[in-house]
């Protein structure tokens, strides 16, 4: 029988993450040519490409995918630089794009609008950027959070503390927002983050009752305040929501 095809889809994926090997491992071969190391074999076996693939890319006999299709590419590099680059500072923002929105901005730089695959190649090529859902973010929070806001806050600490405050007298309180319900969740949309950008905030009005958790932590890493719910005056409280645990106000 025969064997089961591989999709061109599967192809590219691979040979796409198998490029950052193959190029470390080119570059090694250069730097060790002449020693018994920098033979092709050990270099192969080292980074974990094929050897006539590494021979064929050092001696320049093939390219890679990207380099052989430049021509049918909707990007140049240069290009594709820009938008990845675009797409980094819009997550720091807060603001990040979708993949449907990815397709619009590259329509207004090359005046074709790409595929969906197309958006998926191009994250294959970029593994730093991820798609994710995010976290709701509200904007008035977004607009304070900055570093300048931040710095002042800190330096104001500083100057007050004075080096005379002890660690057991400082505490970080922190809240938690929780929607009792009527809105709608995300509805699957993913956005592009950056890799290293573990908040994935996205900005968001709304102005449905939220439950608060409170939580209070001191800076010497004790928890002397137990944790609290605070509810809207309006609503309708249960006996059984204050008996599930003791050490809960």
């Amino acid at each position: 029988m025969p064997g089961p095809v591989r999709s061109s889809r599967s192809r590219f994926s691979k040979e796409a993450t198998q490029e950052p090997a193959l190029r470390d491992a080119v570059s090694d071969r250069e730097k060790k040519e002449g020693t018994k190391a920098g033979s092709y074999t050990n270099v192969a076996q080292m980074h974990g490409v094929p050897r006539s693939t590494l021979y064929g890319r050092a001696t320049g006999r093939n390219k890679s995918r990207s380099e052989a299709h430049t021509k049918q590419q909707r990007l140049n590099d240069v290009e594709e630089a820009v938008v990845v680059e675009w797409a980094e500072f819009l997550s720091l923002l807060s603001i990040p794009w979708s993949k449907e929105q990815i397709r619009w901005k590259v329509l207004e730089i090359c005046g074709r609008r790409p595929s969906r695959d197309w958006v998926n190649r191009f994250l294959i090529r970029h593994p730093e950027l991820r798609p994710s859902k995010g976290n709701r973010l509200d904007r008035k929070r977004a607009g304070a959070f900055n570093i300048h806001v931040v710095n002042e806050h800190f330096e104001g600490l500083r100057e007050l503390f004075g080096g005379h405050i002890p660690a057991r007298n400082v505490f970080n309180f922190d809240e938690l927002g929780v929607q009792l319900g009527g809105g709608r969740t995300n509805n699957g949309r993913k956005y592009i983050y950056h890799v290293k950008d573990k908040a994935k905030y996205r900005m968001s009005d709304d102005n449905l009752e939220l439950v608060t958790v409170l939580e209070t932590l001191c800076l010497d890493g004790t928890a002397p305040i137990k944790p609290a719910f605070l509810f809207s005056g309006k609503s309708k409280h249960c006996e059984e929501w204050y008996a599930e645990d003791p050490g809960v106000l």
